[in-house]
């Protein structure tokens, strides 16, 4: 028998033996610290051309607004702080992973917009705005108007509606303009020196872009920290104003924190579940240790053959991975258990050699079952799950029996 023929080998080469048990270890743990950990949230999702399409084309999500809070600064007091903190970020953080920081927004298509209404007012305008004309080429309303342009000039919304005043000073074009901005969604807000506010000149709002996408949580973990440095730094030098943000990609950023908090904890939690029951069965540390033993092995062997097979694992599965521990140590519990019945280690190989093979070739047949599957997490939890298996059952059955 293959597996008894291995022990014999070992048994009269101990040294031999060490060396490809230390070997291995050293090997798998090595391609291990290789291994790519992705956290991509969507990775549970089934895989389509159509859900592939959704998220590509979700620029939206790639996007962080920081806002920029008073309650008694002065506008240029907000827009110095916009300033500062766009230097302050491009400095502290990796400019490959931000696509564009703007403080200000593009107003060339808003003043396309207001060029082609006047270029074609005469089509925009209605039979009863011909018929009011005269009213509105009156002397006295004239000086009504004017009045009315001098205060909005000297105003806070005199940038805004200056070019509107050099082409239309009486308004005529008026009606028009404020049925279209009917149209426009983001009426809560207002355009200042072509800075972003809110109504109440309160909030000023830059819009930052990864450049790796909201899925790259990894790297927008990166990108993130940077900028809570820079917003943390720039709250703590001001009183009275307070910076905060919210977006896609930060969330996805906290998600890889969590789970890897989640992961720790579930991996600590069953460990210590596994070994507190242990030692109240066995009450012996090298038994407790002998038993553990095959279960690391077969995580590092998990790790590394999928290094080899494609590079990179979902984290998330990795943490469901706690829950094949308990199928794994049950190998472990089976071959230590027969020992203490059985001086003759050939013969306990004989005995369960067959049982334990035949036992993880189903085991491990269901994890594979997930491999088959479209969503790219239960695949990689079908992997790290059977080949976790595999490779506990081969320490069991070639290196525990010379323990």
């Amino acid at each position: 028998m293959l597996f008894v023929k291995i022990y014999r080998y070992f048994a009269h080469h101990k040294p031999f033996m060490w060396f490809v048990l230390v070997l291995s270890v050293l090997l798998m743990g090595f391609l291990s610290t290789k291994l790519s950990m992705q956290m991509d949230i969507t990775s549970f999702l089934p895989e389509s051309e159509d859900t592939q399409m959704v998220f590509n084309n979700l620029k939206v999500a790639d996007r962080i607004v920081v806002m920029i809070n008073t309650e008694d600064a002065e506008t240029y007091e907000l827009i110095d702080v916009a300033e500062q903190f766009k230097e302050k970020l491009w400095a502290a953080s990796d400019s490959a992973h931000i696509l564009s920081l703007s403080t200000t927004i593009d107003t060339e298509g808003y003043d396309n917009t207001v060029n082609f209404i006047y270029n074609n007012l005469p089509l925009y305008l209605e039979d009863k705005d011909y018929q009011a004309l005269d009213s509105l080429l009156t002397a006295e309303n004239c000086n009504e108007v004017m009045k009315e342009n001098y205060s909005k000039l000297t105003s806070a919304m005199g940038v805004g509606v200056k070019k509107i005043l050099l082409k239309d000073p009486l308004w005529i074009g008026s009606k028009t303009l404020l049925n279209l901005s009917k149209l426009n969604a983001y009426d809560n807000y207002t355009i200042f020196e072509d800075y972003l506010f809110s109504n109440d000149y309160k909030t000023l709002f830059v819009f930052l872009e990864s450049a790796d996408g909201a899925n790259a949580s990894d790297i927008n973990e990166e990108l993130t920290t940077s900028l809570e440095s820079v917003i943390a730094s720039l709250n703590s030098e001001l009183s009275n104003i307070e910076i905060t943000y919210f977006g896609t990609p930060a969330v996805a950023a906290y998600n890889v924190r969590q789970v890897y908090k989640d992961l720790i904890l579930t991996i600590t939690i069953a460990l210590v579940t596994i070994t507190l029951l242990i030692s109240l069965v066995y009450r012996n540390k090298r038994t407790i240790i002998l038993l553990i033993a095959p279960i690391l092995y077969g995580f590092l062997f998990s790790l590394a053959f999928i290094y080899l097979v494609k590079g990179s694992i979902s984290l998330i599965a990795i943490g469901l991975g706690s829950i094949i521990l308990g199928v794994a140590l049950s190998y472990s519990i089976h071959v230590l258990s027969h020992s203490f019945y059985s001086a003759d280690t050939e013969k306990l190989i004989k005995e369960l050699a067959y049982p334990l093979t035949v036992g993880s070739i189903t085991t491990i047949g269901a994890f594979v079952g997930l491999t088959f599957t479209n969503s790219a997490l239960l695949r990689d939890f079908g992997i790290f799950a059977s080949t976790n298996i595999l490779g506990t059952c081969i320490f069991c059955l070639i290196f525990l029996p010379h323990f």
